[in-house]
């Protein structure tokens, strides 16, 4: 399975600060910063994010690792997802991201 590593665009909300960080100074809270986040990445990739499997305060910012539909079908358990992880500043502006393992909706994952 091949990897794709890309650098966020140097354009548009992928590259400058957060609207929040910029108006109080201050990092956004996790929520806002996930909605965020999802805004960029959606701009980037072309695909919306159905949800965030994990979410970290790094050294340099934070780290996160969003659910994506890449193909619909139907019956929906058919569906092709993939993570991707994504790598954020301390303002919450996408770094950098890379697409991880793809797999269909209705495979079992690791159970723990």
């Amino acid at each position: 399975m091949a990897k794709s590593s890309q650098s966020a665009k140097s354009s548009g909300t992928a590259r400058g600060s957060s609207p929040l960080a910029k108006a109080t100074g201050l990092p956004p809270s996790p929520v806002v910063l996930i909605a965020e986040v999802k805004e960029q990445l959606k701009e980037l990739i072309g695909h919306g994010v159905e949800n965030i499997a994990e979410f970290s305060e790094t050294e340099n910012g934070w780290a996160l690792t969003a659910t994506v539909v890449e193909l619909s079908r139907i019956p929906a358990s058919t569906d092709v997802l993939a993570e991707y992880v994504v790598d954020l500043n301390s303002s919450g502006t996408i770094t950098s991201y890379r697409r991880g393992r793809r797999f269909y909706r209705g495979e079992v994952g690791e159970v723990e």
